[in-house]
């Protein structure tokens, strides 16, 4: 075993030799050429170390780990270090000569080829090089530099074969295998090293740069970090906001600079802690916050406040921060003035309408009275013209407030039951007419496929149906007028439905089509001042159907007519249930009954006087609760209808005195009121009141009523039958107020007047409406008065009697937004230090629907119908 003690001994050296090559020359630049020089002069010297303690075999034939040494000069170190090195040992062996110099020499030059060869393959093939790729290249290497011994003189070949083969093969192979592994494992950490120098540099010159950029930015920056220290500050931060770092080393100081109200600063602060928690649960640390600033000037500005992490990755623990405040304050001014405008522009646009309507009415409506009697020919002639003038400049000023809802995103679809029939025949039957007067043919398809009724914004498709067949009249001298709807799928409740509009007329070309839908476009200016129109109604058109989900599009070419069609999904709607309310006067007769109308307003006397008439109820009206004393003290009544809200005495204290006095103990008393929550009914209950009257007030409701506190004098005609809306026992008081024309649930109407053209005349209805347009109008002043002296009580008590006065006018959008108002208005002085202070946005709304409101009654008062959308 000495000879294997003296391999082991030779390899440890060697091994010893390697690792102190690997300490002097790996960390020098490798590509350079004398370090590959100088790295394979070490090799050469560690090579020649192994052969001054080599297994002498014989005289002359020496053995030792040089093989090991060469094959790793040329894996790691390269050609220029494997040719050192090899020459290096080569002459040294060649020094001592003897029988076994060839063998020698000719193995070490194998193994240094070989290291040369398998860095090639690995850098190639992309092999890595570990022990599954070295322990086949050290017994590779050994294997062919064995080869070596055909050199050997014939007598000692056997001989040295059989005492070297085993070292040759097992031995020297692991000591590849381990010093391989040593020098890649010294490789690698020094490559690591090195990228990790690399990345420092990289992650310092982006720091750098990110500095600089943020030195740069014209917008506000700041850099804090999770201890709540500010890092670092720009210059735009300190033009605009005009503190400095040193003014503000931490978040604390900042909260106090930035924020001096206490409120404000803890509502700031309860944000950013909400956005820090998101941060930390979702890993999102990206928040926008809008927040005012109070500058070192002592000027607040507004601030879009953006923060996002600077996790750069440089071994830092402390996460930082970048706070961007981009300055909004100019650009707010400019939305509040934007829309303040637009809100300024839809007022003047419906009080213009208004205005402009009342006038026209009286020109429609005396120049058709005029058509009524004998004129002469020119007269008529002119006449005639003024009325077809009257109603093109009504629907030129619908397209104009239309287009203005449009810009200003307030129209709105109202989703109800229709008759696709009925409302078909009616956009056909509108125009014709003018196209009888042509000589145009009208044809109208319905696929029987279609549902009878549906569930959509009628009037809005009828809009747009009327837009199109006006057109096709207008621009057709000859043939045909056509419009169809059929069935293009259907699933479960739902059809969808594709509408089209054809005609024979003009035609257009493709530049005229790419046109057609902007606002005010008409083609050519030809026809503009052939045709006439806004060229409005095609672009309100397009929109409309866009907002039912669909898309308006057209196929024509010049002188082969035009085609419009549109697809669209509609619920499918059961077949509403018919209510009568003609007909109640002969089903209730109250036989001369007296009833007490305790009211304040005007418009709410009128409308209950009237309806309590219609059931021959002899009526007596008084404006607050001590006057309905004073009747009550002076004549005998049948039944008191009360307001509970009013001037003076309410009604619910006016009740009290009732229920006080022995004579009227049994005295019927009904509660008139916008409000029926269960507070107020508990309130009515505790008052002695018998019953509620939900306004807005119906017919059956009403009758109900009478019929139930009235038995006695109140006569059913027809107790079996009729339509009447009459209360179960148990029934709650909210419930007697059920519409006679049911609105669909959720969906205010603008103004249905459907129940006052069954039962009042013309023009009681119109003295009706013009009294509860100047009488909304008043009461809104009043309520934006209270509100601004923050007279709270009688802004609610004033926006309790519009609601009451829209719900029985029929105007239940205003009635609603009237109701949201007065609950606001409850919570009124703890909204004045808030943020979101809901006041004026109601105000606005109300305004608004005041407007919608006055703009249909106008139309009605015009001659145009109106319905409940409107």
């Amino acid at each position: 075993m000495a000879p294997l003690g003296d391999l082991i001994h030779n390899a440890t050296l060697l091994l010893a030799l390697a690792l102190v090559h690997n300490l002097v020359v790996a960390h020098l630049p490798r590509q350079r050429l004398a370090t590959q020089v100088l790295d394979g002069a070490l090799f050469g010297l560690v090579a020649l170390a192994g052969m001054l303690y080599p297994m002498t075999l014989m005289p002359g034939v020496i053995f030792d780990g040089r093989s090991v040494v060469l094959s790793m000069a040329g894996l790691f170190g390269g050609p220029i270090s494997a040719a050192v090195a090899a020459l290096i040992a080569g002459i040294y062996r060649l020094w001592l000569g003897g029988p076994g110099v060839y063998m020698g020499i000719g193995t070490l030059l194998t193994a240094a080829a070989l290291g040369v060869g398998f860095r090639y393959l690995c850098q190639r093939l992309r092999w890595p090089i570990n022990w599954v790729t070295l322990a086949p290249f050290g017994l590779g290497v050994h294997l062919l530099a064995l080869t070596w011994v055909v050199v050997l003189p014939g007598a000692v070949r056997a001989q040295v074969l059989g005492r070297i083969a085993l070292p040759f093969l097992v031995v020297l192979p692991i000591f590849s295998l381990v010093l391989g592994l040593v020098f890649r494992m010294q490789e690698q950490r020094i490559e690591n090293g090195r990228a990790l120098e690399r990345e420092r540099d990289r992650l310092q010159r982006l720091l750098e740069t990110v500095e600089a950029i943020i030195q740069a930015s014209p917008v506000p920056q700041l850099i804090i970090d999770t201890q709540g220290r500010v890092l670092s500050i720009n210059p735009a931060f300190e033009r605009t906001i005009g503190y400095t770092l040193k003014e503000m080393p931490t978040l604390e100081q900042w909260w106090l600079l930035a924020y001096p109200d206490p409120d404000y600063r803890q509502w700031i602060q309860n944000i950013w802690g909400r956005h820090a928690q998101r941060a930390a649960e979702t890993g999102d640390t990206s928040a926008t916050v809008e927040i005012r600033v109070h500058c070192k000037d002592r000027l607040s500005r507004l601030f879009m406040a953006g923060t996002v992490a600077l996790d750069v990755g440089d071994g830092n623990t402390q996460t930082r921060f970048l706070v961007t405040f981009y300055d909004v304050t100019e650009l707010k001014r400019a939305q509040v003035a934007a829309e303040a405008a637009a809100q300024a522009k839809m007022r003047f646009l419906a009080h213009m309408s208004h205005e402009i309507r009342t006038p026209m009415n009286g020109i429609i409506g005396l120049s058709e009275l005029a058509l009524r009697g004998p004129l002469d020919d020119g007269t008529r002639e002119y006449l005639e013209q003024m009325h077809e003038s009257g109603h093109h400049l009504l629907a030129i000023l619908d397209d104009i407030l239309d287009h203005s809802k449009i810009e200003a995103g307030q129209l709105k679809l109202i989703a109800a039951p229709f008759d696709l029939g009925d409302l078909m025949a009616a956009a056909s039957t509108l125009f014709a007419p003018l196209a009888k007067s042509k000589g145009l043919r009208q044809r109208v398809d319905i696929d029987p496929q279609v549902p009878q009724w549906l569930l959509g914004d009628a009037h809005r498709l009828r809009q747009v149906l009327a837009n199109l067949m006006n057109n096709a009249v207008k621009f057709t001298e000859s043939g045909e007028i056509g419009l169809s709807v059929k069935q293009l799928a259907a699933a479960k409740s739902r059809a969808q439905l594709c509408f089209t509009v054809r005609d024979t007329g003009m035609g257009m070309d493709k530049a005229t089509q790419a046109r057609l839908f902007e606002p005010f476009a008409q083609g050519e200016d030809s026809i503009a001042r052939r045709f006439g129109g806004t060229g409005l109604g095609l672009s309100i058109s397009r929109y409309l159907v866009e907002r039912m989900g669909g898309n308006l599009r057209v196929d024509s070419s010049p002188g082969h007519g035009s085609r419009f069609s549109f697809a669209l999904w509609f619920d499918i709607a059961q077949l509403p249930a018919v209510t009568e309310t003609a007909g109640l006067q002969e089903v209730l007769d109250l036989g001369a009954a007296r009833v007490l109308v305790v009211e304040d307003h005007p418009i709410n006397q009128r409308v209950v006087a009237d309806m309590l008439r219609i059931f021959g109820a002899e009526v007596t009206m008084a404006e607050d609760g001590e006057q309905g004393l004073e009747h009550l003290a002076a004549a005998a009544f049948d039944l008191v209808l009360m307001d509970v809200q009013m001037p003076r005495m309410d009604g619910l204290t006016a009740t009290a005195h009732i229920r006080a006095n022995p004579a009227w103990a049994e005295l019927p008393v009904v509660a008139l009121t916008a409000g029926v929550t269960e507070s107020e009914q508990e309130r009515i209950r505790a008052a002695g009141m018998n019953d509620l009257l939900a306004k807005p007030i119906t017919l059956n409701a009403l009758s109900a009523v009478l019929a139930r506190w009235l038995a006695p004098a109140s006569a059913m005609a027809n107790p079996s039958g009729g339509s009447l809306v009459a209360n179960q026992p148990g029934a709650r008081p909210a419930q007697l107020a059920q519409a006679t024309l049911e609105e669909p649930a959720g969906v205010p109407a603008c103004l249905d007047l459907s129940e006052f053209d069954a039962v009042l005349a013309p023009e009681e209805v119109r003295e009706l409406l013009m009294l509860f347009v100047e009488s909304a109008q008043r009461l809104i002043e009043q309520i934006i008065t209270a509100i601004a002296t923050h007279d709270w009580q009688a802004a609610r008590a004033q926006a309790h009697r519009l609601k009451g006065v829209a719900a029985n006018t029929r105007a239940t959008a205003m009635a609603e937004v009237a109701a949201r108002l007065e609950q606001a208005l409850n919570a009124a002085p703890e909204l004045l230090d808030a943020r979101a202070d809901p006041l004026p946005a109601l105000v606005a709304e109300l305004r608004q629907t005041y407007a919608d409101v006055s703009d249909a009654i106008g139309k009605r008062q015009a001659g145009h119908p109106v319905s409940p959308a409107d």
